[in-house]
């Protein structure tokens, strides 16, 4: 996305991650024993909970409907380690437990549920981990997409991690690139299979200090997915569709502070007014009209 990169750090904002602490109580089995982690949770793991039946089936349900991908489950297994199946994508009550363990661990709330606070405490852990694995940064890429049921599409051919112009655009201040597909404004990449490049170099400490903004980064440049298959070929169009999927986007997506949501809803709002009148559609004149 061209100039992304700077424009974000302008609407950037301190945000502060609360986590809930779990209440001591006695567990009847032991915790598993994790893997080595290359980001170990700070201090000794919380006294752990003993979840009831009734609960374990709660928290099977609610993680199921979290994540569609069977993937997503193997790479959470794996990051669990201990007596698990890592190889299996199915949720069951051997998940639960383990991603209990990983919560008690982690000093978060322990029901078994993987919800945003596991999420981002496992994309952080594959972060770390992508400083000697790149793969793992595209599998955290992978659970980010699922868990918080980002735009998906079936264009999508690929992402991948790296640097120069593909990945951190022509004066290396993009955060990412998607690149290819018969509608890529750049004719350098059209017709090539649709692409997303993710610049280590300034993704990767985004994760750690911005990671609200970080998945809003990944969605944003999926939003450019379609348009790169389909769209107008209109760089205002596509970056006004992706900065006003920021802004609004609701779900699962981690809330923007108010002051960030104003600052990004005037970039937003800057791409709308380089949008030429004979391109643009009412759809898009609504949508404008929200954020003013």
């Amino acid at each position: 996305s061209p100039d992304v990169g700077s424009m974000r750090e302008a609407a950037r904002t301190a945000e502060a991650m609360a986590q809930p602490r779990p209440p001591s109580l006695a567990r009847a089995t032991e915790p598993l024993v994790q893997r080595d982690l290359a980001r170990p949770p700070r201090g000794p793991a919380d006294a752990p909970v003993t979840l009831t039946p009734d609960q374990i089936q709660d928290a099977i349900a609610f993680n199921q409907n979290r994540f569609n991908d069977p993937y997503s489950i193997k790479t959470m297994r794996d990051l669990m380690g201990g007596d698990i199946d890592e190889a299996s994508g199915v949720v069951d009550e051997e998940f639960v437990l383990a991603v209990a363990d990983w919560q008690a661990q982690h000093h978060l709330t322990q029901d078994g549920k993987a919800g945003h606070a596991v999420t981002r405490s496992m994309v952080l852990e594959l972060a770390a981990e992508s400083r000697t694995n790149p793969q793992s940064l595209i599998d955290a890429i992978g659970l980010v997409i699922d868990s918080y049921r980002l735009p998906n599409h079936w264009a999508l051919n690929e992402i991948r991690a790296g640097g120069g112009r593909r990945c951190c655009g022509t004066d290396g201040d993009s955060d990412a690139e998607t690149l290819g597909g018969p509608q890529d404004p750049d004719p350098a990449f059209r017709n090539q299979p649709i692409t997303i490049c993710i610049c280590i170099s300034r993704m990767l400490p985004k994760i750690f200090s911005d990671y609200e903004g970080f998945v809003r980064i990944i969605g944003h440049e999926l939003v450019h997915v379609p348009q790169h298959q389909s769209g107008t070929r209109n760089d205002g169009i596509n970056e006004f569709e992706a900065w006003f999927w920021e802004v609004c986007a609701q779900g699962r997506v981690p809330t923007l502070a108010d002051a960030r949501r104003a600052s990004q809803a005037r970039i937003a709002l800057s791409h709308f007014r380089l949008i030429p009148s004979s391109v643009g559609t009412p759809q898009q004149v609504e949508k404008a009209r929200k954020m003013q």
